[in-house]
């Protein structure tokens, strides 16, 4: 009789060791499946986020960009690779365009802009979108033509569209026109900057990187 007692004793031990064995591996393989739901969820949260901030970001360049501009300057700033052709390009369509403005809107919901210059006419809508480079969101404008000149060409002229690469590998850096804002030196004044950047090319010295355009503009109304 005891020993049935110690027989019962000891297997009472043994499953009880066995039950909170098999507990622990459980919690253990939970562990990892609880922290990883946690950071989806978090990286759910953050990509919710940087999308609301990207959207206010953008309807604040938009906003900011109503107004009437007058042309300052239209320049052409050297990259590493030379594009002599390009500069010239950009130094004729610099004179030609001495006294462009360019006019943004908000009619009925729809974000508009005409332009004119020297008697030739551009217009149609406007929206802006963000483009991520590196930790920094660059706000991109993007022109859809109604009536007049193509947008790139009415402030570009010939150098609107730059001449073939040869070179095998290629990207830009920040695809399409980039907009930002500054003070002039009085601090008073608003100045816009719509700027095209170059591209990275491989050459077989390395990579290199081409030239960018930007046209500058000071608020007149």
């Amino acid at each position: 009789m005891k020993t049935l007692m110690v027989l019962g004793a000891l297997l009472l031990i043994f499953s009880s060791c066995i039950s909170q064995t098999t507990q622990s591996t459980q919690n253990s393989q939970n562990t990892p499946n609880i922290q990883e739901e946690r950071e989806d969820l978090l990286e759910s949260y953050g990509e919710i986020r940087r999308d609301q901030d990207k959207q206010t970001h953008e309807y604040a360049v938009r906003d900011q960009l109503i107004g009437k501009w007058q042309l300052v300057s239209l320049t052409f700033e050297e990259g590493d690779i030379p594009e002599p052709k390009l500069a010239i390009k950009v130094s004729l369509a610099a004179t030609a365009r001495q006294n462009l403005i360019l006019e943004f809107f908000n009619e009925y919901a729809r974000y508009g802009f005409r332009g004119n210059s020297r008697g030739i006419e551009a217009g149609g809508d406007y929206d802006i979108r963000s483009f991520l480079y590196g930790e920094n969101l660059y706000p991109i404008i993007s022109f859809t033509r109604r009536q007049g000149e193509n947008i790139d060409r009415f402030l570009l002229g010939e150098a609107a569209k730059r001449d073939e690469s040869d070179v095998p590998f290629s990207r830009d850096l920040i695809p399409g026109i980039h907009v930002s804002f500054s003070k002039g030196e009085s601090d008073s004044d608003d100045m816009l900057h719509l700027t095209r950047y170059g591209r990275m090319e491989l050459h077989p010295d390395g990579w290199g990187m081409t030239g960018k355009i930007r046209c500058t503009f000071h608020k007149i109304e």
